[in-house]
C-alpha cells in the first residue's frame, strides 16, 4: 500500500536513506546540478521535514547505518 509523503526541501537523486525510531533520514545525493551535503529527516508521525546539521562534504551513493542509536554514514 503506497502513501504520498510531504515533499523534501531539496529534490535529490543518488541519496542514501534509512528509517529509524519513526524518522526517515535522507542523506546527501545530487540535485541535478551538484552534489549535496544536506541531511533531512521526516517525522513519520507528524509528517514534518526538518534539516539536520550538514555533512562535512557532499556525498552520493553512501550507506547509512544505525550504531548504538546513532546515525553513521559510510562511503560515498
Amino acid at each position: 500500500h503506497w502513501h504520498t509523503l510531504p515533499p523534501m526541501s531539496n529534490a535529490r537523486s543518488r541519496h542514501a536513506s534509512i528509517h529509524h525510531n519513526q524518522h526517515l533520514y535522507v542523506i546527501g545525493g545530487r540535485d541535478g546540478q551538484s552534489l549535496l551535503n544536506s541531511v533531512e529527516t521526516l517525522d513519520m508521525v507528524g509528517l514534518q521535514w526538518s534539516h539536520l546539521p550538514p555533512l562535512p562534504y557532499p556525498l552520493r551513493w553512501s550507506y547509512p547505518v544505525i550504531v548504538s542509536n546513532e546515525l553513521c554514514v559510510l562511503g560515498g
